[in-house]
């Protein structure tokens, strides 16, 4: 079990490092400081003001704080508070990442490789020839 976990928390350390680094070179396309990508939460908020707005950005990181940080032992009320943060952090994602395709001029195909190889796709993001066009609904 104790291994389990430690291969996990490497993975983690892995996937976190891959997409800080793309996430890097992306935030400089979004005309912001690249050292932005490297904060934990604080990433999450400014990638969401910059394809979404800041109202969503608070939104998801709320909804990741409590999905992170709840306890598997809750019960109840607490059980089903994290239960449905979670679902609405899942679709709310998904639904970030189709916005960050679309705002370096990507469709749906890139959307679905953001959501599941988001490391990966982050860097190609960072890495690639895309510009970043705007916020989907200022175009």
């Amino acid at each position: 079990m104790m291994g389990m976990a430690m291969a996990m928390g490497v993975a983690y350390v892995v996937f976190y490092i891959f997409y800080a680094i793309g996430g890097y070179r992306m935030f400089q396309k979004f005309g912001e400081p690249g050292w932005k990508a490297f904060i934990p939460f604080y990433n999450t908020y400014v990638q969401y003001c910059k394809v979404w707005n800041p109202t969503m950005g608070i939104v998801i990181v709320v909804l990741n704080l409590i999905s992170a940080f709840g306890s598997s032992n809750s019960e109840g009320m607490v059980a089903l508070v994290i239960l449905v943060a979670s679902i609405a952090s899942i679709v709310i994602s998904i639904m970030g990442n189709v916005r960050l395709a679309r705002s370096f001029g990507h469709g749906t195909g890139f959307a679905l490789g953001l959501t599941f190889l988001q490391p990966i796709f982050i860097l190609i993001l960072g890495f690639g020839a895309d510009e970043y066009l705007g916020n989907p609904d200022e175009e």
